[in-house]
């Protein structure tokens, strides 16, 4: 629905090579922190921000990131740290 239409679209334009937080991975088609980025960490805790708010209206995105990510987010709590 509209919902979900205005998250994807928030999201693909902040993964937006244009934008320079995200560079993308060709091999696996993910995308990844880009380190020459100029942006600031507040625009990366927005990026957070949206997605979270994406999951707790119930909106299931299409974000690619590196399978490490989703390790780490899964990770027990007294491993997350490492």
């Amino acid at each position: 629905g509209v919902r979900k239409e205005f998250f994807q679209l928030l999201i693909e334009e902040l993964y937006n090579e244009d934008f320079g937080m995200f560079e993308r991975i060709e091999e696996s088609r993910a995308f990844w922190f880009n380190k020459n980025s100029l942006e600031a960490n507040l625009q990366f805790e927005l990026f957070g921000l949206v997605l979270g708010l994406a999951i707790y209206n119930q909106v299931i995105l299409d974000v690619k990131f590196p399978s490490v990510v989703y390790k780490k987010l899964m990770a027990p709590p007294s491993q997350a740290g490492s």
